[in-house]
């Protein structure tokens, strides 16, 4: 887990990984993210993948909804496959 102001430009959730400002992420509706076994998920590409622990950013998410910040398929590509590309995760305002 990560502390995040979505008014910084980068937040560092680990030493890897990096999400930027809200523009750079991609809003979710409700049926496109949820819980499950205490874990978070996120529906795309047709499929629910798990947001990885330290993905998820806490703190006050003043847009509303979830934002999901993906990796690039062209940065993802340098390293070959990617089992998981995301990077952060800020759930809605409602959970």
């Amino acid at each position: 887990m990560i502390l995040c102001t979505l008014g910084l430009n980068i937040c560092a959730t680990s030493p890897a990984n990096f999400c930027c400002a809200e523009a750079d992420g991609h809003p979710l509706d409700d049926g496109e993210w949820d819980m499950k076994n205490d874990s978070y998920r996120v529906f795309f590409q047709g499929k629910w993948a798990t947001v990885p622990g330290d993905a998820v950013i806490v703190g006050p998410n003043k847009f509303g909804k979830a934002i999901v910040w993906l990796l690039p398929p062209d940065v993802a590509a340098w390293g070959g496959p990617v089992s998981n590309p995301i990077i952060c995760f800020m759930p809605g305002s409602a959970v």
